[in-house]
This record gives structure tokens, sequence and C-alpha cells, in this order.
């Protein structure tokens, strides 16, 4: 989408499992001409591009749940979080580009990790993400981007052993429903605190 010739672009095979601060160092880097440009800010221009090309669609829903159908389900959980309105979404059943737009249009995400939880920097300032993700999956690449963004970043996690671990390969985990419960309300009240007082457009 910004037209980076394929020779330019490193999979993340390539690196270390799991080594997150590699990419600090690695994956935020723009040649500009006779020096590189080292910074996560590189990559917030780089959503900033994306962000003025995506559409504005009020049709959208504004509280979306992220769910991963591959390892490290979040169990027992749909019925909760469908309680406080957030329409379930599967990645797989939408492009990149439709996907970016459910985030950007979205007031409150709510993902589980690796699924597709990167679009949270398609987010508008001042809204919500939440992450679920297992006791084993706790740093994120791109948790200082999306806070220099302006957007709220939480994240909810058991902090004990997953559901299921097989042959030492963390699957499926569960959320106590108290601590899940109170994370959405939570970033609710952060989203109403953070519009309430925003100028209203007089009529003319």
């Amino acid at each position: 989408m910004l037209d980076v010739p394929l020779e330019r672009i490193v999979t993340l095979s390539t690196f270390e499992h799991n080594k997150i601060y590699i990419f600090e160092e690695v994956f935020y880097i723009v040649s500009t001409g006779t020096y590189l440009k080292y910074s996560p800010s590189v990559l917030l221009e780089a959503v900033e591009y994306i962000k003025k090309k995506l559409p504005v669609d009020s049709s959208l829903p504004k509280m979306i749940y992220i769910k991963r159908i591959g390892r490290r389900k979040l169990i027992a959980a749909d019925k909760i979080i469908a309680g406080y309105g957030f329409i379930t979404v599967i990645p797989e059943e939408y492009s990149v580009r439709e996907q970016m737009a459910l985030f950007f249009n979205a007031d409150i995400v709510l993902s589980v990790h690796g699924a597709n939880s990167t679009n949270c920097m398609y987010m508008r300032k001042n809204t919500v993400f939440i992450e679920a993700f297992s006791s084993y999956w706790i740093n994120r690449c791109n948790l200082y981007t999306i806070a220099e963004a302006g957007v709220h970043y939480l994240p909810v996690s058991p902090l004990e052993t997953v559901y299921k671990n097989n042959d030492g390969i963390l699957k499926d985990f569960k959320i106590p429903e108290v601590l899940l419960r109170m994370t959405i309300e939570n970033a609710i009240l952060i989203y109403q605190a953070q519009h309430r007082f925003e100028p209203i457009e007089l009529q003319k």
C-alpha cells in the first residue's frame, strides 16, 4: 500500500522468536537518500498516510470484538462480550483494507492477541483498544506507537497458566469474568470521558 519495493521488506521469520525489542531498531527505518531514519515516528507517518485513505463509514460497528480462530483463543467470553454490544469480527472474512476500516471507524475494539491486533494503529485519537492475551504473550511491538497516536490501550490477561499447554505450545486461555467485565466497563468509561466535553456544533 505504501509502494515499498519487495526487496526492502524484511519478514518476521528473519528474527528470533518473541524478541520484540528488535523492532525498535529494525522495523521503523526509512531511507532518505544519504542517511537512514530510525524512529517509531516513521511508522506513525505511514499510519497517518493510510488513515487519510480509509473510509468514514457510519454503518460500521462502533464496538467490535476481533475473535481469533487459531491458537490462543479466548474461551467462554463470547456471550459476555456480546452482552456489552460488541459485534464479533473474524479477521479471515475481511481483506486487510476492510479490517483497517473496521478499526478506523470503531470507538472501542477488543482483540485477542495475534488476531490482527496490529490494526489498532489505525484507530482514531481518543478511542480505546483492549487486548486480551495469555500470560505468555505479554509483549507488544506497537505499544509506543498507539500511545503516540492517542489511542488508549487496556491490556487484560489471566496472569496465570493458560487453559491448554500441549508440548510447550501455549494455546487457548480464559480470563476471569470479573476481570473481563471490569476491563470492558473501564474502556467504556474512558471513551465516554474523552468525548463528553467535545464542542457541540451549533446549528446555522
